[in-house]
C-alpha cells in the first residue's frame, strides 16, 4: 500500500468511524503518513447537543471525558484497516482534544516494514491529504 492509498484508506475509516459512533460527518478532515507517523486532524466533530452545553463551563470536563472515550475506539478500528497487510504496525497513541475550537488531533507512532515507500519523517515530503469540507 502506498502512501496516498494509505492517507486514503485512514480518512475513509476515520469518516466512516464518525458517522458510526457519533451520526455525523466532521467539517473537515486530514490525514498525513510519514515513516513513522499518522496523524489526522478533525474539525467539527461536536454534536449539536454538546456545542449548546459547552457554554456551562461544569459541563466542560464531562464532554471532553466522553469524546476521549469515544475516540479511543479509534485505534483498533485504524489498526484492523492497515495493519499487517499494509505492513505497519500502530504503536503508541495519543489524542489532542480542543473541545472550544471543535477540533481533535490523533497521532500514532508506527513500525513501518521493510521496503515501503512511505516519507520520511522530516517533512521534506508531505502528500497531498484527502480532505473533505474544507475550502
Amino acid at each position: 500500500m502506498n502512501r496516498q492509498e494509505l492517507e486514503r484508506c485512514v480518512a475513509n475509516l476515520t469518516r466512516d468511524f464518525f458517522r458510526a459512533k457519533l451520526c455525523l460527518q466532521p467539517e473537515s478532515l486530514e490525514v498525513l503518513v510519514t515513516k513513522n507517523l499518522l496523524l489526522i486532524r478533525v474539525k467539527g466533530f461536536l454534536r449539536q447537543a454538546d456545542r449548546a452545553m459547552m457554554k456551562r463551563s461544569s459541563f466542560r470536563r464531562p464532554i471532553e471525558d466522553f469524546y476521549i472515550r469515544v475516540f479511543d475506539q479509534l485505534t483498533p478500528l485504524i489498526q484492523a484497516g492497515i495493519g499487517v497487510p499494509g505492513g505497519l504496525d500502530l504503536l503508541d497513541f495519543q489524542t489532542l482534544l480542543n473541545v472550544p475550537r471543535d477540533r481533535c488531533v490523533f497521532v500514532w507512532s508506527l513500525r513501518v516494514a521493510e521496503g515501503s515507500d512511505l516519507p520520511a519523517a522530516d517533512g521534506s515530503e508531505r502528500a497531498a491529504a484527502p480532505a473533505y469540507g474544507s475550502p
